[in-house]
């Protein structure tokens, strides 16, 4: 169960409780005489087993905690009818208030004067969870980060601002440092709830401890972290909440565990030493979550967003929100001093679905914004996937495997989209490019794929690190192909312009004879190139080319970049490869890519593929 308001308090105040309890029963009750359905007349009540059922706390101020704290008996009811001999079997709960003071361990814990029967579905406001968390929900954290604002920074609910950190860490009475807090940069943050020496490093090495105070925040420069979600800003404004709103749960961890001083917050999510923190998990997620609704209020962000937006729109003559979607989230993030990826998730939240399409860096570039119907997709769904997760889902789906539609599909700007003119373009490079209707569509010719966070099932943290896939975002995605063409989300126009694409591709199978040579020399004719203009952008020797058009020559590597050489569609180059007895080894880690490239980027010029293989380090000698 972990840590709990309710286990501390009947372990420290148990017995006295059980004291009150006795003595609450030894008076007559309207609701119990009730129970006592079948005696005469109630009489004595024994009562057994008391202990703390709950603990419902609320914050009085910084340390002062008021809790309804309701005991469970179990009860016999004797008659008093001392003629009858009739007992009845019950049990009881009873409420009572008390207040104590967390910074003094409840040592000051005054017992609730009186009890009263517990009722349950009294309207509690204000409450804490047992482990003096906030209960807060996803829809809660507007209407939280406007109290915060109200409170520490009324200003930046009157118009949009950006939020100067160093002021509303003055005005909150805390203290900032800037500091290296581990050498690697895995932590980015750190609260001080008491007074302590803390561990700072020098040059990525552990140099020296300092004193800090009660309300000390650290900020550490380094951590690859503070250029997207934890800038450093948001790292200030994240500790912030935590001190605001998460020292009562840290005062309740501390009364088991003394040491703790701090909370440590990670790069990677979670708080350092987490495992002495039974509510980690839920503390990051709200201080991730409420950081930049304080930072971008909601009025006040939607009233900028509009004015960026329709200043880009008039600026550019853009019809399309997705073509100045990335120009204002950049705009957003400068106007507000946080981070585009901040910016980006803020968007998201507000209802711009669009900007999730944006800022998405893959293989060593950014993706090309892109946008499709509203709803089309779940929190965890992507269009977009690396070419090594691809290549890994040509292998390990048996749905994508198998289906033999996957021909009629592209690898294009990171996207598995269907290979049709309305789609696909010549980017002007010797490669390939999504159209402009394409790029607004997405839902229309992409293969949809579900992510998950390697390593963690962190709730809502993940939300955020599905939206930030900046080039410094320190996670790690995995992917699954999501479904069947045969389930896509459409009307069939997908799966019409797929089999188009396969007509296109059985109709030069038909043509061809079914042996390998005349396969190759059918599809040589059909791509009009010549010995010598395939050995020129193989890198291979005439005489190597004809002996593998022959078949004389078994390497099934050098034969992969033939037929990308002619621009083989990939069903073609399937059965070129089988009838041949070409088979490229599952034990060779090249196998991957090359299969991709023969599946994905067959209509790619070679200049384009060279490149392909050379950065994926894959070796033909």
């Amino acid at each position: 169960m972990g840590i709990s308001i309710a286990s501390y308090i009947e372990e420290k105040f148990g017995d006295a409780l059980e004291e009150c309890t006795e003595e609450y029963y030894e008076s007559p009750h309207d609701w119990l005489e009730k129970k006592a359905w079948n005696l005469h007349v109630l009489g004595e009540v024994r009562v057994e087993n008391t202990r703390v059922h709950r603990v419902i706390p609320k914050l009085r101020s910084s340390s002062c905690l008021e809790m309804e704290i309701v005991l469970y008996s179990d009860l016999t009811l004797f008659d008093g009818d001392q003629h009858t001999g009739k007992s009845q079997e019950t049990y009881g709960y009873i409420s009572g208030t008390a207040s104590g003071h967390l910074d003094k361990n409840l040592d000051d814990l005054v017992l609730p004067a009186a009890f009263e029967n517990y009722d349950p579905d009294k309207k509690r406001c204000g409450i804490l969870d047992e482990s003096l968390v906030p209960r807060w929900k996803a829809e809660d954290f507007d209407s939280v980060a406007t109290a915060f604002l109200k409170k520490y920074y009324r200003e930046a609910l009157e118009k949009p601002m950006p939020i100067d950190t160093d002021e509303l860490v003055k005005r909150m009475g805390l203290t900032k440092k800037i500091c290296s807090l581990t050498g690697t940069g895995a932590v980015f943050g750190r609260i001080y709830f008491r007074d302590d020496m803390a561990s700072v490093y020098e040059e990525g090495f552990k140099d020296k401890t300092i004193p800090v105070h009660a309300g000390t925040i650290i900020v550490d420069p380094d951590a690859r972290f503070l250029r997207n979600v934890g800038a450093e800003n948001n790292t200030v404004v994240h500790e912030c909440v935590h001190w605001e709103y998460h020292r009562p749960a840290f005062e309740l961890e501390r009364m088991m565990d003394s040491e703790l001083s701090q909370i440590a917050c990670c790069v990677s999510g979670g708080i350092l030493g987490q495992d002495a923190w039974t509510k980690s998990h839920i503390v990051e997620w709200q201080a991730n979550r409420l950081a930049p609704c304080i930072q971008m209020p909601k009025a006040m962000f939607e009233r900028k967003a509009t004015e960026f937006l329709q200043e880009f729109a008039e600026e550019c003559g853009a019809d399309d929100v997705i073509d100045i979607m990335e120009p204002t989230i950049d705009a957003l993030a400068s106007f507000f001093d946080v981070s585009r990826m901040a910016a980006k998730i803020r968007m998201c939240q507000l209802g711009y679905e669009e900007a999730r399409g944006t800022f998405i860096w893959l293989d060593g570039h950014y993706v090309p914004a892109h946008a499709w119907k509203r709803g089309y997709l779940e929190e965890n769904q992507t269009f977009t996937i690396n070419s090594e997760q691809l290549g890994l889902q040509m292998y390990g789906s048996y749905v994508l495997h198998r289906d033999e539609r996957r021909f009629g599909l592209v690898y294009v700007e990171s996207h598995l989209v269907v290979n049709s003119p309305s789609y696909v373009q010549s980017d002007g490079f010797g490669g390939l490019a999504l159209t402009d209707y394409a790029r607004s569509h997405m839902d229309e010719c992409a293969i949809v794929f579900e992510m998950t966070i390697a390593g963690k099932q962190d709730g809502d943290y993940a939300s955020f690190c599905y939206l930030n896939r900046d080039q410094d975002a320190d996670v790690t995605m995995e992917f699954k192909y999501h479904h069947g063409l045969e389930n896509e989300k459409d009307d069939g126009k997908k799966i019409a312009t797929i089999d188009k694409s396969l007509c296109e591709q059985k109709r030069l199978y038909e043509k061809m004879p079914r042996n390998f040579a005349g396969m190759m020399k059918t599809m040589r004719e059909e791509s009009e190139m010549t010995f010598d203009k395939i050995a020129e952008e193989t890198y291979l020797s005439k005489r190597t080319v004809q002996r593998l058009f022959t078949g004389e020559n078994k390497d099934a590597k050098k034969l992969v970049l033939v037929l990308l050489s002619m621009q083989t569609p990939p069903l073609v180059s399937d059965a070129i490869m089988k009838t041949g007895g070409y088979a490229l080894s599952l034990a060779e880690e090249d196998t991957l890519y090359l299969n991709l490239a023969l599946m994905n980027c067959w209509n790619y010029a070679m200049e384009r593929i060279w490149g392909f293989f050379n950065e994926h380090n894959i070796k033909f000698d």
